[in-house]
């Protein structure tokens, strides 16, 4: 099952909730805050470029209202537009530099703008202001999060909620970071709370979901909680998304493709939703047209997710494989590489159907830069065991697969590879025992060298 978890500013970042501000009660121009007023009253129903020609209108009349800068500035980071709602963040703190809250906005947008090492600056400048606003915490854990330092997210999160007990959106989020790292059942508990806090916080129920799904025997607790989402959300694709991958975890086919669809259906344009239908239409269902459809959906779309477009071609890869495609697989790999120098999989699979058209040499140098990549992965050497075993070279190839077999004692193909060279080097009886193995750990009729495995 795909593991992506969604890197959408949107997703975990959500208004201060009921962390306010004494600027917000300052006294105003009456039709600028009427005008404000109306901009907050669209943007909760997100009606957001509505809102933002109310801000604007408000901001003709009075260019010194810090609020209504604010709050264009958080209707612009809604709608993803983090350069305008760096602009206008920087207008309120030239108006009112104390006003703690635009920092938070501001470090995120810079985040999300990939501006880390300023992001990080903004939420000093911040803490400078007050020590103990839990919120530039959250936004330091925020600007970690995205460079991949979640042991820091972390740390960031704790102090936040030190500051702050009673926020259900610190907890949601210090569990958004504990399930990436593998901290399930904290996880857990953190979306426990924040549920305590909210009973109606949809994405708290979605997360722990997942925290439950990968905690393994847990689906009963992830289907209430996908369920209990829905029912908060049910015009919200994120509920049945994540329903279904249970149902799909689960082999309930039927209920599974009914989720996807629905999710697709909600919201067109969720790449991840086509990708788990794919693979559902060509593992279970083998309706191969649907997977293939769905695959090319991803790949022939405009997304800059490297991680979508990766699954994308590997997946068309191997049902092209499965259709006798050898060499658009071979091809869909070559992308894979392209979008990921660094994939020892993609490099390995590719030396895989490189030796199926039996092109050995290719094959080898695939499997050299698979093991460069990883020394520890066990496949590569088999495949240029038995790249090397159809070259002649009969004593590198039993090295190799030696080499393989010492990493992965459970490797079907090692074995299966092992009695072809064997049966070549005269030593008969060890043949047939490798044989015997590979068949033993049931190695694929597709994948047999029938003509050499005929002299065993």
């Amino acid at each position: 099952m795909i593991d992506l978890l969604k890197k959408a500013a949107n997703y975990l970042a959500t208004p201060l909730g009921n962390y306010h501000s004494p600027f917000e009660h300052i006294t105003r121009d009456g039709k600028v805050e009427r005008l404000t007023n109306k901009g907050n009253d669209l943007r909760y129903k997100k009606q957001y470029k509505l809102a933002l020609e109310q801000y604007t209108a408000a901001i003709e009349l009075n260019s010194e209202d810090f609020m209504a800068y604010y709050n264009r500035a958080l209707t612009h980071f809604y709608l993803d537009d983090f350069e305008a709602t760096v602009l206008d963040a920087h207008k309120v703190i030239q108006l009112q530099p104390n006003y703690l809250n635009i920092y938070y906005y501001l470090a995120l947008a810079q985040s999300n703008l990939e501006e880390y090492k300023t992001a990080l600056e903004t939420t000093l400048k911040a803490l400078a202001i007050d020590s103990s606003h839990a919120f530039t915490y959250a936004a330091r854990a925020f600007v970690k999060d995205a460079t991949g330092d979640f042991e820091a997210a972390l740390k960031n999160l704790d102090k936040a909620i030190q500051l702050l007990d009673n926020n259900a959106y610190l907890y949601n989020y210090r569990g958004h970071i504990q399930l990436k790292l593998k901290n399930h059942a904290r996880a857990i508990l953190d979306f426990n709370k924040a549920l305590s806090i909210d009973a109606l916080y949809f994405e708290a129920y979605i997360k722990r979901g997942c925290a439950y799904t990968r905690l393994g025997n847990h689906n009963s607790a992830a289907l209430k909680d996908f369920n209990q989402a829905i029912s908060i959300r049910p015009d919200d694709y994120l509920g049945y998304y994540n329903r279904g991958t249970s149902y799909h975890t689960l082999g309930e086919t039927e209920a599974a493709l009914s989720d996807y669809d629905k999710s697709i259906e909600l919201n067109p344009d969720y790449l991840l939703a086509y990708l788990s239908r794919g693979l559902l239409h060509a593992e279970f269902v083998e309706d191969y047209s649907a997977a293939l459809k769905d695959y090319n959906k991803v790949i022939y779309s405009d997304t800059d997710n490297q991680d979508y477009l990766e699954n994308g071609y590997s997946y068309r890869a191997t049902l092209r494989s499965k259709l006798g495609d050898v060499l658009g697989a071979i091809r869909d790999y070559s992308k894979v590489i392209e979008l990921n120098p660094s994939s020892t999989l993609a490099y390995n699979n590719r030396a895989y159907y490189y030796n199926k058209v039996k092109e050995y040499e290719a094959a080898i140098l695939d499997c050299n830069q698979a093991i460069e990549l990883d020394p520890e992965y066990a496949y590569p050497y088999n495949n240029k065991g038995y790249a090397q075993f159809k070259l002649g070279d009969c004593e590198a190839a039993l090295e190799n697969c030696n080499c393989s077999m010492q990493l992965d004692m459970n490797n079907a193909y090692v074995y299966y590879y092992r009695a072809l060279i064997l049966k070549e080097l005269g030593k008969d009886s060890m043949s047939k025992i490798n044989l015997q193995k590979a068949n033993l750990m049931q190695f694929p009729e597709k994948d047999r060298d029938l003509e050499a495995e005929a002299l065993i």
